[in-house]
């Protein structure tokens, strides 16, 4: 157990300050990745900065930046993975627009099953050289501390150390449930086709009419703090040698929403 932040950390939630800082080092550490990955992160970066610029401009443009910049942070952690030499990586095709797509559709039904309804705090920090990324959970959330005990944490050895269980369902399966409620009604593999299509929709014209694009700031933002997301995992991965326990658990669950074995 440990008292967090530590030097040259910022926390991702607390203030608007902190949250800034956290923000400006991101790009930061980006830099220092393997090449591989730190050219998609940086590309879904300036993606996102001109998306902005252009929204006002050319709102249709901006939104095709905004995805295709989320579709790089999708790549920059599935190369990570692929460098990592993760068990099935190698099977997601950074070339087919729905491998990248379906990245932050599961990233959601993960959200969904780690915390569901439930709130649990989680203080992550970035350290930008070297890139790093640690995870603590505050104890007072699941157990009463004296007053001197408050602000005592329990970081994880590994930031993507965690791994899922419950009764009944075997560990390849643990997300299945997950994805389907964030699917609803829907097809998996229809929604995802949906939103890898999504470019088309907005930059070609069609039988019923000109293109049109929805794209708002709010919108983007969103777009991009789901990319970010994908920018601090592949941090998380490639900051140690080995196979941690959750980004295992997680590629397998993605492998079948992509219709991808890990035998294959």
């Amino acid at each position: 157990m440990i008292d967090l932040p530590a030097e040259r950390h910022q926390p991702l939630i607390e203030g608007a300050a902190e949250v800034e800082q956290f923000q400006q080092l991101l790009p930061k550490a980006v830099r220092r990745l393997s090449p591989e990955v730190r050219y998609r992160a940086e590309n879904a970066l300036d993606g996102f900065a001109r998306a902005k610029v252009l929204l006002s401009i050319d709102r249709e443009i901006a939104s095709f930046r905004a995805i295709t910049a989320a579709e790089e942070a999708a790549s920059a952690l599935i190369r990570s993975l692929q460098l990592r030499e993760y068990p099935g990586a190698h099977l997601v095709d950074l070339r087919r627009h729905p491998h990248k797509a379906a990245v932050p559709f599961f990233l959601n039904a993960v959200r969904h099953e780690i915390a569901g309804d439930k709130e649990i705090n989680l203080v992550v920090t970035l350290s930008a050289d070297p890139p790093n990324l640690t995870v603590a959970l505050p104890l007072q959330q699941f157990v009463d501390l004296p007053d001197d005990l408050a602000n005592v944490h329990l970081q994880l050895a590994d930031p993507l150390g965690m791994i899922g269980s419950k009764p009944d369902v075997e560990e390849g399966d643990f997300f299945d449930a997950a994805v389907q409620r964030v699917a609803g009604s829907r097809k998996v593999d229809k929604l995802i086709a949906s939103a890898a299509n999504a470019r088309n929709r907005i930059l070609y014209a069609h039988d019923g009419g000109l293109l049109f694009s929805q794209a708002t700031q709010t919108s983007i933002e969103q777009r991009e703090q789901g990319a970010k997301l994908c920018l601090l995992l592949a941090i998380a991965v490639m900051q140690v040698d080995h196979h941690q326990g959750m980004a295992l658990q997680c590629l397998a669950g993605f492998l079948k929403v992509i219709g991808r074995s890990g035998t294959s």
